[in-house]
């Protein structure tokens, strides 16, 4: 029937079934790994608590304060992706919806027009 990972497979195998409201945590950090010794059950808030964010560390990601380009990580100033979890920065995302919808017109509108590799882009007749 159901397609099923091959570490839950093993685990189950060797070591008995797996209850309800637990998962299986790889302990190596090595998703493809079926060893059973290195897998542990554990809650799923536990394995996200101790899980990876494109392979940094959830707490490390949790403690970052401001984004990258330094605005503060607020309430205000945070959108958290419902999907993933993760968050982005609200000031950044007016600041490029900003310079995207100010310098495409500007280019076009500019007296030289645009240009491409040092050539300027003339319109069909």
């Amino acid at each position: 029937g159901r397609v099923r990972k091959a570490h839950v497979v093993v685990y189950e195998a060797l070591r008995g079934a797996i209850h309800s409201g637990m998962e299986c945590d790889h302990l190596c950090r090595v998703p493809w790994c079926v060893n059973p010794a290195h897998v542990e059950l554990v809650a799923h808030v536990e394995n996200v608590r101790r899980g990876a964010a494109r392979w940094v560390p959830g707490a490390r990601q949790r403690a970052k304060r401001t984004c990258p380009r330094g605005h503060p990580y607020t309430k205000a100033n945070t959108y958290v992706q419902p999907s993933t979890g993760g968050r982005a920065c609200r000031t950044c995302a007016k600041e490029r919806k900003r310079a995207a919808s100010s310098s495409a017109p500007a280019a076009l509108a500019s007296p030289g027009g645009l240009h491409v590799g040092g050539q300027p882009i003339r319109r069909a007749p």
